[in-house]
């Protein structure tokens, strides 16, 4: 047995070095693409318009992502001010108009949903 030890130990080092030389980015697959599809936030930001990306409850207390920013009621974001934060929006007012953001409101589900059993 010992004559297969010394090409074994050299054939997983090898293969050890390369698995650790292959770049990261060659694999394409991006974990924390939303299940479901939609428009891009950066196409979105873009245009100039506001996109809410997540809404955070910490004890009594809403915040949310707008465009890669966290906000809080009271903060402002371009011309809006936060007016208030809930469970899957945020509502957003300035001197010319009120402006509700929505989690997922470009989004459609074209899949199959699945029941637990």
């Amino acid at each position: 047995m010992s004559v297969f030890r010394l090409p074994l130990t050299l054939l997983s080092a090898l293969l050890s070095v390369l698995l650790v030389s292959l770049p990261v980015s060659s694999w394409q697959g991006d974990p924390t693409r939303p299940l479901v599809p939609g428009q891009a936030a950066t196409t979105v930001q873009s245009k100039g318009e506001l996109v809410l990306q997540s809404v955070i409850r910490k004890q009594q207390a809403y915040k949310a992502v707008i465009n890669g920013r966290l906000v809080s009621r009271g903060d402002n974001i371009n011309e809006y001010r936060v007016v208030e934060i809930k469970a899957s929006s945020v509502l957003l007012e300035s001197a010319k108009a009120q402006l509700e953001l929505s989690l997922f409101s470009g989004a459609v589900f074209a899949g199959e949903v699945k029941q637990q059993e």
